[in-house]
């Protein structure tokens, strides 16, 4: 469980059960849609190395980048979070897997499941084999 106490204006001090603490708020560290996409893009990653661990795919990298779309186009359409992940395999031949592992992390993690059709989940999966061939 997380707190979240009242500093001044419209910022506050969020404060995490491991006793870390940070800003949030308008001109503090995160604003309340950094930390919906930090949850998106955290909650994918956590899932997705569980699932690329169990079947033993190597992962190199993993890097996620997230942000809330509060008015996407067309009009009256609702927010977004939109995730990009960028992944980079030892092998080639893992990338359809790793693609699934993104499928079902998206599918199994409940901040995911949460955000429903409003996350939209972007992968780059590259290899080493694939950009040595180049």
């Amino acid at each position: 469980m997380i707190e979240l106490v009242w500093d001044n204006g419209r910022v506050g001090t969020v404060l995490a059960p491991s006793g870390a603490s940070n800003t949030v708020g308008d001109g503090a560290d995160y604003t309340p849609d950094d930390l919906l996409a930090m949850a998106a893009s955290a909650a994918l990653m956590r899932e997705v190395l569980e699932d690329t661990d169990r079947l033993q795919i190597p992962v190199l990298s993993f890097t996620a980048t997230g942000c809330v779309i509060p008015r996407p186009e067309p009009a009256g359409a609702p927010p977004r979070v939109e995730v990009r992940v960028f992944m980079m395999l030892r092998r080639a031949e893992d990338t359809a897997r790793a693609n699934a592992a993104i499928d079902h992390a998206r599918a199994s993690s409940s901040i995911c499941q949460l955000l429903g059709p409003q996350l939209h989940v972007h992968a780059d999966i590259r290899s080493i084999s694939s950009a040595a061939s180049a």
